[in-house]
């Protein structure tokens, strides 16, 4: 499935703040696929979690059910539905941003 790298930065951010901590070793791959384990009942494997923390090099793209396994961790269906908000924030942010510039006066 295709996903930005902002999306995936963004994907990053939800898990760790669900997790209450931050990956940045293997052992914290290992941790972390144990905790989603434990939450959804389905594996993500701990080399699946370094390629898609950045801890080692990828250039492919993830399996839509890595995806919907990492929405369900961190409190959604799907991914389609997690990335579905993070595109409505993205919205509100440039009309914000579009607001501002415009010097529009924002509640």
């Amino acid at each position: 499935m295709y996903i930005t790298q902002a999306n995936i930065h963004t994907y990053r951010n939800e898990i760790t703040k669900t997790w209450g901590r931050s990956v940045q070793t293997h052992r914290d791959c290992v941790e972390l696929a144990k905790a989603i384990f434990q939450k959804t009942n389905k594996k993500v494997a701990s080399h699946t979690l370094r390629r898609f923390f950045g801890l080692v090099s990828f250039d492919g793209q993830f399996r839509k059910s890595t995806l919907d396994t990492l929405a369900n961790f961190v409190g959604y269906e799907s991914s389609d539905e997690l990335l579905d908000r993070f595109k409505n924030e993205e919205d509100l942010v440039e009309l914000l941003v579009r607001l501002q510039v415009q010097n529009v006066e924002i509640d």
